[in-house]
């Protein structure tokens, strides 16, 4: 919120991890609030957040909104072995 406001504008909201790709609720409960405030012109797409979600980028702002929110899967298990997969090819076990 504050580093937005100091930027002056926002281009995206990115959503991911796994409340919020997994929670229509959830999703709702923040970005209803975002659009409340008129938070720089962001506007909620309730039917395409309560759409059946695929595990793709997703779309869930309004068409008119001045800022696009998305929900980006998150893959936590891949960054995770990937950082212990660099870890020990460079430390001798």
């Amino acid at each position: 919120g504050s580093y937005a406001f100091e930027l002056g504008n926002v281009d995206a909201i990115v959503l991911s991890g796994w409340a919020f790709e997994n929670s229509a609720w959830m999703r709702e409960k923040v970005l209803s609030e975002l659009e409340k405030i008129n938070w720089f012109g962001f506007k909620f797409n309730k039917g395409q957040n309560d759409s059946l979600w695929r595990g793709n980028l997703w779309v869930i702002s309004d068409k008119e909104s001045k800022v696009t929110a998305v929900i980006n899967p998150a893959d936590e298990e891949l960054t995770i072995a990937e950082a212990v997969g660099k870890y020990c090819k460079n430390k001798v076990l």
